[in-house]
């Protein structure tokens, strides 16, 4: 069960360094549309790790019977609760800095968005923060 979790930990690790390279990609190609489908990819990537950690956590109160007074068992059901608490937290700074890094780029006129020299419109803002909120939930 460790060895689960722990490659799902590398697997993440892995995700937030395809979620990073995909922003740097947006603003070296300045396709600012393409950042919506790179956050539903890890989204669904996350999603799914998510739930691995959760079936090895629901796995290690099953394991004993159910017997959740087990002090091991006790111990593994708080740090993988913190863990998920923790990824959580992490994927929601991280979708916090990816907008902020986007409001920058096209504050400074970095970024394209049809003809409008550089500003962002009103419909992509929403776009990119739906984009995030999608994180989120």
């Amino acid at each position: 069960r460790i060895q689960v979790v722990l490659q799902a930990q590398q697997d993440r690790v892995a995700t937030y360094r395809q979620f990073d390279e995909g922003l740097r990609d947006v603003f070296c190609t300045g396709n600012f549309t393409m950042y919506p489908a790179i956050c539903a990819q890890v989204t669904a990537t996350f999603a799914v790790l998510s739930n691995t950690v959760n079936a090895v956590r629901a796995a290690s109160a099953n394991s004993n019977g159910g017997d959740n007074n087990n002090a091991t068992t006790k111990q593994l059901q708080r740090f993988l609760a913190q863990l998920q608490e923790n990824e959580r937290d992490k994927l929601n700074f991280t979708a916090a800095l990816h907008l902020e890094q986007i409001r920058l780029q096209q504050s400074v006129g970095g970024g394209r968005d049809g003809d409008n020299n550089g500003s962002v419109t009103t419909t992509t803002q929403d776009m990119y923060e739906s984009s995030i909120r999608s994180l989120r939930e």
